[in-house]
């Protein structure tokens, strides 16, 4: 598709590279922290935190067509930093996001149901990135160094761990 997304405070503009004109504006009711999209270009992924509590983290994801928040992830803490996550799994059924309490958060993309809270980082998580090449395989990296590799199996088990030293 041809289409791109990008944030200002509280705001995100869906903007047609082709033509060059805002296809869609999402009003988020917090500062957006960050977004992502969809592999098919349907969807925007927004994270961001209530206006009145700065401690209540929420991920929209937002339907652009119709520019309606289709499923709302709650859970994991963000208070201070910029956290990333990502759409996983094949058909994108999952969503996964790193969080302050040194967790990563697994939620089904469909239903807003929490799957799972895995915690073998030390610090906090700060992105998550779902492989596209080595299919059932995610990646996270964390303040505590270390870079794990994770296989996707009834008991996500960490495959790899690599320590970093940026």
């Amino acid at each position: 598709n041809n289409l791109i997304a990008y944030y200002t405070g509280s705001n995100i503009a869906v903007l047609d590279i082709e033509t060059k004109q805002v296809v869609n504006n999402l009003e988020e009711t917090g500062k957006v922290r960050s977004i992502t999209m969809s592999q098919d270009g349907k969807y925007v992924l927004a994270n961001s935190n209530d206006k009145n509590d700065n401690t209540k983290a929420r991920i929209n994801l937002w339907n652009i067509e119709s520019a309606k928040v289709v499923q709302t992830y709650v859970g994991h803490i963000q208070e201070k930093y910029v956290l990333k996550w990502a759409f996983g799994g094949k058909f994108e059924n999952y969503i996964l996001c790193g969080s302050e309490d040194d967790a990563i958060y697994i939620w089904n993309r469909h239903s807003g149901e929490l799957l799972d809270v895995l915690k073998e980082h030390k610090d906090t998580v700060n992105n998550i990135a779902w492989s596209t090449q080595i299919p059932n395989f995610f990646f996270s990296c964390a303040d505590d160094q270390t870079i794990k590799i994770w296989g996707v199996d009834k008991d996500h088990k960490v495959k790899v761990t690599i320590p970093s030293k940026f």
